[in-house]
């Protein structure tokens, strides 16, 4: 009986230990397996990241690039409008000083042919007046007085 129970006791150890060994290399096989999948992810998360930084530097200086070229036209482009639009300005302020220029003597130079014009046909007037009456000694008279008025 005794033999019995101490041939079951060491059985149930060895079982028991057997148990142990068996579930403790489970346990390391799957934390094994577990560290080399985290390591192949870190090692592909690492280089995807990498990949993603170099393109996003190279697409920021590819952006930076593009926009100094912009902004260096639009400034390029701002002088040139605003040359241009002075020159414009003072090409049309001396025009339309030239045209009131003109214009002032084209009015003075009219004033006087229609002055011109009124006196000499005042003077004819007189004139034929004077030769139609056939009172010669009138004539110095009368152009006397067209002169004075």
């Amino acid at each position: 009986e005794r033999e019995k129970r101490e041939r079951e006791e060491r059985e149930r150890r060895e079982r028991e230990k057997r148990e142990r060994e068996e579930r403790e290399k489970r346990e390391r096989e799957k934390r094994e397996e577990r560290e080399k999948r985290e390591k192949r992810e870190r090692k592909e998360r690492e280089k995807r990241e990498k990949r993603e930084r170099k393109e996003r530097e190279k697409r920021e200086k590819r952006e930076r690039k593009e926009r100094e070229k912009r902004e260096k036209r639009e400034k390029r482009e701002r002088k040139e409008r605003e040359k241009r639009e002075k020159r414009e300005r003072k090409e049309r302020e001396k025009r339309e000083k030239r045209e009131k220029r003109e214009r002032k003597e084209r009015e003075k130079r009219e004033k006087r042919e229609r002055e011109k014009r009124e006196k000499r046909d005042e003077k004819v007037q007189i004139h034929s007046t004077v030769y139609e009456t056939g009172r010669y000694p009138k004539i110095s008279i009368y152009i006397r007085l067209s002169k004075v008025g």
